[in-house]
């Protein structure tokens, strides 16, 4: 009983970041977003599909609107940022998404502590140095303790404990873009880019 009410927790919280991230991308609030906007939020959160199935969901303009981005996003597990790397899908989703293998972790021979948001959270190298483009997503998913999708301040600030509190309070809400006091991985990733 627990663990169902545990799951329906989780599931709600999916769907409301789900819709947030939908919010977020729906920037003319049409309440619809095109395809190559559904396939930039699968890159961003390193799943791959069938343009195909996008087509599935769209209406009869080519858009997919907010509902069914919610359940497609459920479908295809897309906030599901746990053992990304090494999990193999049991079941294939009625939508087919293949995941992408992680890339073997990479050992800098820098000495310095580099420069950059990935320093400030105990990486070494800037993440254009970085020949691997997951170390980024690594790193968010190292400090989502919650595994919801996004970094909120007390999570943050437990990862950037080695910095005064100003200095991480000033980190956080420059990589909070979106001013909802919290950090998603697209934007952690363009702090991290240097955006």
């Amino acid at each position: 009983m627990a663990m169902r009410v545990m799951r329906e927790k989780k599931h709600q919280r999916w769907k409301k970041n789900l819709a947030d991230i939908f919010d977020d991308m729906d920037k003319d609030q049409s309440g619809t977003l095109p395809p190559d906007k559904i396939i930039e939020i699968c890159r961003v959160y390193k799943v791959e599909l069938d343009e195909n199935n996008i087509k599935k969901i769209a209406d009869q303009n080519g858009n997919i609107t907010k509902d069914k981005f919610i359940q497609f996003g459920l479908d295809i597990k897309l906030l599901d940022l746990t053992n990304r790397d090494t999990q193999k899908e049991e079941e294939p989703s009625k939508y087919s998404v293949q995941r992408k293998a992680q890339q073997a972790q990479h050992k800098s021979g820098r000495k310095d502590g580099g420069s950059g948001l990935c320093s400030c959270l105990g990486g070494n190298k800037e993440p254009e140095d970085d020949p691997q483009p997951d170390r980024i997503e690594i790193a968010f998913r190292k400090f989502d303790k919650d595994g919801d999708g996004y970094l909120d301040w007390n999570e943050f600030s437990e990862a950037t404990k080695s910095m005064s509190p100003e200095q991480a309070r000033r980190i956080f809400e420059k990589c909070d873009k979106a001013g909802d006091n919290r950090i998603s991985l697209e934007e952690f990733r363009l702090t991290a880019a240097g955006q």
